[in-house]
């Protein structure tokens, strides 16, 4: 089977970070996921990336929306992108909307997510 999309995951939790890996995988994606921004952009050298999805807060002093734009500022294009957040408040909504991306708030269900990545990849 042929992947549909490459897709990024950027999430400091192993466990979660696995978890969305394995479960977009099964809906067919190719998955690339990393801990860091630094660490997904040594395996995204290999072929393109058409989604990020990434944790509002990330270890080592990183959020998920520094670490998308560090990403785009690699690959030299802009991708669409989800964060996901247990933070509800309206300012973490508003500066993940402000920098152009999707809000999941945790816990994310599964059909949500996928209902957002799909919508997202077939507007690309």
């Amino acid at each position: 089977m042929t992947a549909k999309y490459r897709v990024g995951i950027l999430e400091d939790d192993e466990l979660v970070r696995d978890a969305i890996a394995r479960l977009l995988a099964l809906w067919g994606h190719d998955v690339v996921a990393a801990p860091s921004s630094k660490d997904l952009l040594i395996q995204v050298e290999t072929g393109p990336l058409h989604l990020t999805i990434a944790d509002y807060r990330l270890g080592n002093r990183e959020n998920g929306i520094g670490a998308i734009g560090n990403v785009v500022e690699a690959l030299g294009k802009t991708i669409p992108a989800i964060v996901i957040t247990g933070d509800t408040t309206s300012a973490v909504r508003a500066e993940i909307e402000a920098a152009g991306h999707e809000v999941l708030h945790k816990p994310a269900v599964a059909s949500e997510m996928r209902v957002l990545l799909d919508r997202l990849l077939e507007a690309r």
